[in-house]
């Protein structure tokens, strides 16, 4: 079935786009024929269509016109400079607080009496040396698994090395025992140097 020949047979099932390709169609093959009533209407509606697309580029060019872009532009800095004004506002708001809270808290220290500070001290002073062997590295990257024997018995530990790849089976060092039995079964703090390679100090 040709194109001159659809709008007949199915006019509905065409979209109105469609039906004016088609019926561009059907009037170029009767202006081909000789028939120039049907040259003029096809002149017409490609008049019609050239001011329809006219007319649209016209309000795409409105939508662009500098004017309204700057405004939209004025806009959102608008926008963007309220933004930053507030949260430099939220940052300086929190800072104060830290400060606040800083600054009670070292009044707090300078109030307490000198002679409470001493019982603090004693647990560092009495703590014990010992010489630990580690058994392994586990899971996380931070603490390895030690032993050591105390009162003829074998204990183990966690200390946090902060990084354990360094670490073998069989190292020894010397770390002191907490005197906290709470700290004792924490991870132990480790403050020594690091091997420089992987086995040695």
């Amino acid at each position: 079935m040709t194109e001159t020949n659809q709008l007949e047979a199915f006019p509905g099932l065409l979209r109105p786009g469609q039906r004016q390709t088609v019926r561009k169609a059907q009037l170029k093959e009767l202006a081909e024929r000789g028939e120039n009533w049907a040259l003029e209407e096809l002149e017409d509606l490609r008049q019609a269509e050239r001011a329809k697309n006219k007319a649209a580029y016209e309000r795409f060019k409105a939508r662009r016109k500098p004017d309204v872009l700057r405004a939209k532009w004025r806009t959102a800095k608008a926008v963007q400079r309220a933004t930053k004004a507030e949260a430099e506002a939220e940052a300086k708001r929190r800072q104060r607080e830290i400060e606040e809270l800083a600054a009670k808290a070292a009044a707090a220290t300078a109030d307490e009496p000198k002679g409470e500070a001493a019982p603090q001290a004693e647990p560092a002073t009495s703590a014990t040396l010992k010489e630990l062997q580690v058994l392994r590295a586990v899971a996380n990257p931070k603490l390895i698994l030690c032993t050591y024997w105390q009162d003829g018995q074998e204990c183990r530990c966690l200390v946090n090395v902060g990084r354990n790849s360094k670490f073998v089976p069989r190292m020894k060092f010397w770390l002191a025992e907490p005197s906290d039995p709470v700290a004792r079964a924490r991870p132990w703090a480790y403050a020594g140097p690091l091997p420089r390679r992987r086995g040695r100090w």
